[in-house]
């Protein structure tokens, strides 16, 4: 059985019109998925139709297993429109794959953030930290018999500390020490977020 790993991708343009039309064609694909109007061959996933689809040649396509869940609305903050879609990929995030969909469209970038806490895997290409800050992540259970879960995205190492002080009664000022402390408590994890 595959692992889930939460992705979040994020598509930006300075042109709004086509990264309207770009989200106006993911949504259309998807609908069509959905409600069978697009034929899905057995085993196929949303993301070997979407590349089917949008025309990408076999020979460009590229391998990738993933499920999208949201797709948000065409939103616009300081620096420009954007949108978010989130998906459930097998194993990892598959960036290549949205590389792939994006390769004739040059205006449009992305960026994203996948998540696997079962195996402590937090990593993001948002360098400049504007969708995705965070760059620590804590997650795992505590209680008598596990029953409260601890799930949060910690913004640098001050915040971490912080919270494990505060939270998880951790003593000290020193994150590593702090982290090692907190590791021999086999149910919760704080781990940094990789840059990719």
């Amino acid at each position: 059985m595959a692992n889930v790993c939460c992705t979040d991708y994020v598509f930006f343009a300075e042109n709004r019109e086509s990264l309207a039309q770009f989200r106006e064609i993911l949504e259309e694909v998807l609908k069509g998925v959905q409600n069978r109007r697009i034929p899905s061959e057995s085993g196929e996933c949303d993301y070997e139709v979407l590349q089917r689809e949008l025309g990408i040649p076999e020979g460009r396509r590229t391998t990738g297993r993933g499920f999208v869940v949201d797709l948000s609305e065409l939103q616009e903050d300081s620096h420009g429109p954007y949108f978010k879609v989130e998906v459930q990929d097998c194993w990892r995030a598959s960036p290549d794959v949205i590389s792939a969909l994006l390769q004739d469209d040059p205006e449009i970038n992305f960026v994203y953030r996948e998540d696997e806490p079962q195996e402590h895997i937090a990593s993001t290409n948002d360098s400049d930290g504007r969708f995705f800050p965070h760059r620590f992540r804590i997650w795992g259970t505590q209680g008598e018999h596990q029953e409260n879960l601890i799930d949060a995205w910690l913004e640098d190492e001050e915040a971490a500390l912080q919270f494990l002080k505060t939270h998880m009664n951790v003593k000290g000022d020193n994150l590593e020490k702090a982290m090692e402390l907190m590791s021999k408590n086999s149910n919760m994890y704080l781990y940094a977020v990789e840059e990719n």
